[in-house]
């Protein structure tokens, strides 16, 4: 059932306003939840995000690709290079039980994350830190049609970034304007409250935090008409002027193609969401049999060797 093909009385309206209510106190505190409210928002949330008019947007093709960092000794246990092209994706399924909530992935979900082309640095949530060896890859969407939910239902977030969001949010006012008055208050006060979620500033040292967001979408991506295969979201630390974009890890590896990665090790901190990095390697090529891959070393001056590995501890060789 959507709200575009229901008409709301004032009690129904009411009710869900109200359910929504307890859902955003919930969403201020959701890292001192305990698990009977978190059972109760389980149980809660499906019955408001579900029946909202389908914001699922067929997506062909993008003007660039998106990129990932990672850091490399939080994928591999060791400050060296990358070796395969598994390690640049998203976190192996082997592992997925250990993995935390995220921005868009419950606990024990592997997703990909990635964000807008240039704006890396400003947009990421998880800063590395001086002395780390670093992989930043580049992926573009080569094939396929991918279902995607953008979060872009407010004015101020939309004009925030015009070039990518502003026709969605035309298309939003339009479906929005359609609907009777009390469904269109409805619809407003849910999609509030999924921005607030997305939008949420979260300690990197406790993760539930994203409860909120990872809970939502994963509605998204297991709904039964219309499943998400990716998330655009705004990124937090740039207000949205920037994007992020979870992706399924099947869509991932379907849909898209690594085209470069670089390899750097953080020699500099310039306050929060800033760095600059030392580059020492460059990808552009993988085996395809077996993942493999194929690094050229960035030249670099023997005396700068030195500092680096003195100060830092990392050997270039």
């Amino acid at each position: 059932m959507y709200l575009n093909n229901l008409s709301l009385t004032n009690f129904q309206k009411q009710d869900i306003l109200g359910r929504l209510g307890i859902l955003n106190q919930f969403c201020d505190n959701s890292e001192k939840l305990s698990d009977s409210e978190i059972s109760f928002i389980k149980n809660t949330l499906p019955a408001l995000i579900c029946i909202l008019p389908t914001c699922v947007y067929p997506i062909s093709s993008f003007k660039l690709p998106f990129e990932r960092l990672v850091i490399n000794e939080n994928v591999c246990g060791k400050n060296i290079r990358l070796k395969n092209l598994a390690d640049l994706r998203y976190p192996p399924r082997e592992i997925a039980k250990n993995l935390d909530y995220n921005r868009a992935s419950l606990n024990g979900q592997t997703i990909f994350y990635g964000g807008s082309r240039g704006h890396l640095a400003l947009a990421i949530e998880t800063q590395p830190k001086m002395g780390q060896r670093i992989t930043i890859s580049k992926w573009a969407h080569t094939t396929g049609i991918l279902n995607m939910t953008i979060i872009c239902q407010d004015a101020t977030l939309a004009m925030s970034n015009p070039n990518e969001l502003l026709s969605h949010y035309q298309y939003y006012e339009k479906t929005l304007n359609q609907l009777e008055p009390n469904t269109q208050e409805v619809v407003v006060a849910i999609h509030k409250f999924i921005i607030k979620a997305f939008t949420r500033q979260v300690s990197p040292d406790n993760k539930k935090g994203y409860l909120f967001s990872a809970l939502i979408s994963n509605l998204f991506f297991s709904a039964s008409t219309d499943p998400s295969d990716a998330i655009y979201y705004p990124s937090v630390p740039c207000n949205g002027s920037a994007m992020n974009i979870a992706i399924k890890p099947d869509i991932l590896d379907g849909q898209f193609q690594m085209i470069e990665a670089e390899e750097g090790i953080v020699v500099g901190s310039y306050g929060n969401n800033r760095w600059h990095s030392f580059e020492t390697g460059l990808c552009k090529s993988y085996d395809q049999d077996t993942l493999d891959l194929i690094w050229e070393n960035k030249f670099v001056p023997e005396i700068d060797r030195i500092k680096v590995k003195e100060r830092f501890n990392v050997d270039l060789d």
